[in-house]
């Protein structure tokens, strides 16, 4: 429709007209648009911005105020069937576990290729076939810790269920780093088969008791892209001393390709088989609907609230990662999305009104600020994997930290980091979340708002090429992107 010719439609007309289901529409009537149609519309938005129909699509039927600069990664690896061997396993986790008798095992893995059940996997076996006397899993962070609970393996075929004794999972228990240091002792003189414990107090507790009270036992460590040298010296320092002992077995899994500028934490020659125990396992994206991931940054000046929307598409299902974000800060960012209404009872999702008039209701999932109690409440209804696969569930997610985004988010189409560039670990933890595929999801974006006077733009667009070159599929070729905005 053209300029001038919009009518104002009232919320409650709005929302009749939303509660029709689309089988209930009678179409036969209206004629087909043409391509000229579409190419010379406009679309309106109930407060007077109008911008140039750009793309006729469910999800985003418009450009927005965005003044960042993209490269357009295509994904048009059609999906396979998703595949399980008889024993439950998917491909990377099958590679994996044919890899367990390695006493000292380092994978590099594709982002969401199943890295926590591989542990497990690899776990059981040295515990039942091959006489280890306990294994020890290590993770950064309670939410981490969170994907180790009890796990039925044997649902699905394997031979063993997973299972922790709540007495040995720390991450679950309410304590502190004393007493956790105290629970590893007591785990290691125990009967108990599988611990599962921050890696501040395995750290401490080896200092401790030193690298002989791990002998004949399993030492995994999840999330090892997080704990390379340049980031948690303590533990690569720790996991140096068991490889060069040689007495107890390890495994660390990372992202492939997340390292970055980071220095790996154990080196080859700390211990003379370790490198020929490197692998890497590496498996194109295959999406049925996603076609096209844009990568690209947006340079702001002044505080980055004040050019959020140059860079945030309300319309789109967001990710917001903001490391450090106040109260006073989080207020401004809603106050330019629409009007608090209040909180959601049963999720602690923030409730906004969009300032557009249409009357749409934001749902925010807030896991940035607030009393603890709040955070976790969010967190676990973010958990909540059938409620996560309704698109009208939620609508942005503000999180500090990437390792907090643990959970699962199809509907996802825009990762916006803020503040200076994301690490590649980050990134790709993020890219995660708008990779995945989902019914009409054609596009998806991933961009970084940096300051101006922190970066250049050729730094910027290097960043952005490094991230679609992890990215890429195999037989995608790397595009490029000139500094210049497009």
């Amino acid at each position: 429709m053209k300029q001038g010719h919009s009518t104002t439609i009232s919320d409650e007309r709005v929302a009749e007209l939303m509660a029709i289901r689309d089988e209930d529409i009678d179409f036969s009537d209206i004629p087909e648009a043409t391509e000229e149609q579409f190419k010379n519309g406009w679309f309106r938005y109930p407060g007077g911005l109008a911008v140039t129909l750009a793309e006729l699509d469910e999800q985003r039927a418009c450009t927005w105020a965005s003044a960042g600069t993209y490269i357009s990664v295509p994904f048009s690896c059609p999906p396979p069937p998703i595949e399980y061997d008889e024993l439950g396993m998917r491909p990377m986790q099958t590679w994996a576990y044919s890899l367990r008798e390695e006493r000292h095992l380092y994978m590099l893995c594709t982002p969401a290729s199943g890295k926590t059940r591989a542990i497990m996997f690899i776990a059981l076996d040295k515990l039942c076939n091959q006489g280890l006397k306990q294994a020890i899993i290590t993770v950064p962070d309670k939410q981490a810790g969170a994907r180790f609970l009890d796990t039925p393996l044997s649902e699905a075929g394997f031979w063993a269920d997973w299972t922790v004794n709540p007495r040995w999972h720390l991450c679950n228990a309410p304590s502190t780093a004393a007493s956790n240091i105290k629970a590893v002792k007591a785990f290691l003189c125990s009967d108990g088969k599988a611990l599962v414990c921050p890696q501040a107090s395995f750290c401490r507790a080896m200092d401790q008791l030193g690298p002989e009270a791990f002998d004949n036992r399993l030492v995994a460590v999840a999330e090892y892209h997080r704990t390379s040298a340049s980031l948690n010296k303590q533990l690569s320092a720790r996991l140096r001393q068991l490889a060069r002992r040689n007495k107890a077995h390890l495994v660390a899994m990372t992202n492939s390709g997340s390292r970055g500028p980071f220095k790996p934490g154990l080196k080859p020659g700390d211990e003379p088989g370790f490198a020929a125990t490197t692998r890497a396992y590496q498996e194109p994206i295959h999406c049925q609907y996603l076609e096209r991931l844009d990568i690209g940054y947006c340079l702001h000046a002044g505080p980055y609230t004040d050019s959020l929307l140059k860079a945030l598409n309300p319309i789109e299902k967001t990710i917001l990662h903001i490391p450090h974000i106040s109260p006073k800060e989080l207020k401004q960012i809603i106050a330019q999305l629409g009007d608090w209404q209040g909180e959601d009872k049963e999720t602690g999702f923030q409730l906004v009104k969009m300032n557009t008039g249409t009357g749409r209701i934001l749902r925010i999932a807030n896991l940035a600020n607030g009393a603890p109690a709040k955070r976790a409440k969010v967190a676990a209804a973010l958990k909540n994997t059938s409620k996560m696969r309704r698109r009208d569930y939620v609508d942005l997610i503000i999180t500090p930290d990437t390792a907090q985004a643990d959970f699962t988010w199809i509907w996802c189409e825009h990762a916006l980091a803020i503040g200076n560039r994301p690490s590649l670990p980050k990134a790709l933890q993020l890219s995660g979340h708008i990779t995945q595929d989902a019914p009409r999801k054609r596009t998806a974006r991933f961009t970084s708002l940096v300051p101006a006077e922190k970066t250049t733009k050729a730094q910027a667009t290097a960043w952005a090429q490094s991230l679609a070159a992890r990215l890429a599929t195999p037989k995608t070729p790397v595009p490029t992107l000139s500094p210049q905005a497009v």
